[in-house]
């Protein structure tokens, strides 16, 4: 795989070239087209910005996407809520229907620890009413 390229210091290079041929070029007719070159770069430079928190956002959906698919065959639907063998906290159904993030219901400190809620979307259920299965598939 090729080096990835330093965008920044490529981004820094070229404005200080351009600056430097702007001050010689002080006073002649290319002036104008300098700057304009100048304010290109620097629109470049935010485009270059925020392609790099695109891709970091992609990068993360992309890990979250690779953990769902890792965690589906494990988690089995029971009750209105997901579990996995051997874990006594349920799983949100919403945000694994909805989104595929796997997101363990939290227990709160209501209904002496038996109503877990979503961090993530508030959906909340008490344990009085789901319980992993008796028997797991597989």
């Amino acid at each position: 795989m090729a080096e990835p390229i330093d965008l920044k210091q490529l981004m820094s290079d070229t404005m200080a070239q351009l600056k430097s041929a702007y001050d010689k070029a002080q006073g002649t007719d290319v002036a104008p087209l300098l700057m304009a070159v100048r304010e290109s770069i620097g629109a470049l430079r935010e485009a270059v910005l925020e392609i790099r928190e695109q891709n970091a956002a992609l990068k993360e959906r992309g890990a979250g996407l690779e953990e769902a698919l890792r965690l589906k065959p494990s988690l089995v639907r029971h009750r209105g809520v997901y579990w996995t063998k051997g874990d006594p906290d349920p799983w949100c159904p919403t945000c694994w229907e909805i989104d595929h993030r796997a997101i363990h219901l939290n227990r709160s400190d209501l209904m002496a620890g038996r109503l877990c809620s979503c961090s993530r979307c508030q959906y909340s259920v008490s344990l009085d009413v789901v319980s992993p299965p008796k028997e797991w598939p597989g």
